[in-house]
């Protein structure tokens, strides 16, 4: 599975990877500090990518722009962490890249799997653990919302032969969950004001909610780019541009800035290509007299005025 933020992507580890995790690994500064030491050569790292980095709930972190590996995050389940109690809670684990540090990717990273496990693996509890001294993942902790629980004294850690105090913090779902509605309802009423302010007429908000039921049409190519933070899909027949949209995502919705269709066909093909992973789909903004406004009915959006509270009646 491929996990898509504005800035990154997390993806599986592959063995082709281990030249550039080595040119990470390499450096001091990285590795001690989160428990595993000095990689000394590509084949080393391609040891660990292939014993380690590769088992399901690791992640590659890459950058969009320049495809260039950054760190990883991991997820462990009950068995695999001290803390992990049961089935419902994990343990993240995560390193960076030094020349990559304080521009808050980590956090980046962290919350679009949080957003995912909460909202289709049902988990209710996240922990997050780092070693004594390490005050760029505390200070990652505070900003993800999660709290001081305990902290295991002399600690050892197998991969540096070592002893340490470990600490862990803890966060509940329901409050990261709210956390992430906030800051993407936040985020959709800026934008829902910037639409307002350049046009006179009357905003409105589409939600998307029902069965899909959409018959899209063969023939209709969809391809997308992402730019700064949005992404933009592009409907094409033949050599005839038909469709467009331009959104982005958070917590697990599809936030659609604009959108352009010639037809219902068009518009049904269009959503179903970029919506099939996505819990919803809403409209930040719609012209009053759009024409197109009884086609998004008729593809099971429902009008929403007023705050944006249909993200807690949209996810679980």
């Amino acid at each position: 599975m491929i996990f898509e933020t504005k800035r990154l992507l997390l993806r599986p580890w592959m063995i082709e990877d281990a030249e550039k995790l080595y040119n990470i690994a390499k450096d001091p500064l990285v590795g001690p500090s989160t428990g595993w030491a000095v990689h000394e050569n590509a084949e080393q790292s391609r040891e660990v990518i292939e014993n380690i980095l590769s088992k399901p709930g690791n992640y590659a972190v890459v950058l969009k722009d320049t495809d260039e590996i950054i760190g990883d995050v991991g997820v462990k389940y009950k068995g695999a962490s001290e803390v992990v109690r049961n089935d419902k809670e994990i343990e993240f684990g995560c390193w960076l890249s030094s020349k990559h540090w304080g521009n808050g990717y980590i956090p980046e990273a962290i919350e679009s799997l949080q957003s995912f496990l909460i909202t289709v693996k049902g988990i209710r509890g996240f922990w997050y653990g780092f070693y004594e001294g390490n005050e760029k993942s505390r200070r990652v902790a505070e900003k993800l919302g999660f709290t001081y629980s305990h902290v295991l004294r002399s600690h050892y850690v197998k991969n540096l032969d070592m002893k340490t105090d470990a600490y862990y913090w803890y966060a509940k779902a329901e409050a990261i969950r709210n956390r992430l509605i906030e800051k993407t309802e936040n985020r959709s009423r800026e934008l829902f004001a910037e639409k307002s302010n350049k046009s006179d007429k009357t905003a409105m908000v589409l939600e998307y909610g029902a069965e899909r039921n959409w018959q899209p049409d063969a023939e209709i190519i969809v391809t997308k780019r992402s730019e700064e933070k949005c992404v933009y899909y592009k409907a094409t027949r033949g050599e005839d541009t038909v469709g467009s949209l331009c959104a982005f995502c958070d917590f697990n919705c599809l936030m659609i800035k604009d959108i352009f269709v010639k037809d219902k066909k068009t518009a049904t093909t269009l959503l179903k290509a970029v919506a099939s992973t996505f819990k919803g789909i809403v409209f930040l903004y719609i012209d009053k007299d759009d024409p197109m406004k009884n086609t998004y009915k008729s593809l099971c959006f429902d009008e929403i005025f007023g705050r944006h509270s249909f993200f807690r009646r949209l996810l679980p």
